[in-house]
């Protein structure tokens, strides 16, 4: 009988995804958007910390603020701060579903 990889000395690449208690809730996606985009932090604990100050009184969780982040957010190679994604800016900003609609949009514009 074959042992488990971890028994083996090899690790387990995949991380598991948890369903969390809380989520974060969508009506302070402004707060959070707002936030990433006005400090510009390094690091995503202080990102983390200063939302939770931010939303502290409507008990939104410290881990439901890192995964929500870590969903619309990234870290921005040049500069090593955390930003919201482009495609995240531009789907809210034109209100579009998917990324076909926003191939016929850039098709229109340069038309």
């Amino acid at each position: 009988m074959p042992l488990p990889q971890a028994a083996t000395g090899g690790t387990i690449s995949k991380k598991a995804t948890a369903t969390l208690k809380s989520p974060f809730p969508d009506a302070h996606i402004l707060v959070l958007v707002n936030k990433i985009n006005q400090l510009h932090a390094s690091s995503l604990t202080a990102l983390v910390e200063a939302v939770y100050q931010d939303l502290r009184e409507h008990k939104v969780t410290k881990v439901a603020i890192e995964a929500k982040i870590r969903e619309i957010g990234e870290k921005c190679r040049d500069k090593r701060v955390w930003v919201v994604k482009p495609d995240l800016v531009v789907r809210r900003f034109f209100k579009l579903k998917n990324k076909s609609d926003f191939i016929f949009l850039l098709q229109q514009v340069s038309a």
